[in-house]
């Protein structure tokens, strides 16, 4: 089923290409740990995503990039990214 909050846990640092395609309804994904790549279509398909947390600050900036490719600038601008 759609879940409209995902948690990613700690031991994963890398997520795939369209690694959440067609999650359209998923609303605030949560990464609990450090992100070392995060593919630019990752979130394609997340339209009505909201709010990403992530684990560190040096993560929003690339959270921020990959919702401008996978989602479009002005879709990834209604996201609000944070260290959570």
């Amino acid at each position: 089923g759609d879940s409209v909050n995902a948690k990613i846990g700690k031991n994963v640092s890398k997520v795939g290409s369209k690694a959440f395609d067609g999650a359209s309804n998923l609303k605030t994904l949560t990464f609990k740990g450090n992100l070392k790549s995060v593919k630019s279509n990752a979130l394609n398909g997340c339209k009505k995503l909201k709010v990403v947390k992530v684990a560190n600050k040096g993560d929003v900036k690339l959270i921020k990039k990959v919702l401008k490719k996978s989602l479009g600038a002005k879709a990834a601008k209604k996201v609000v990214v944070k260290v959570g």
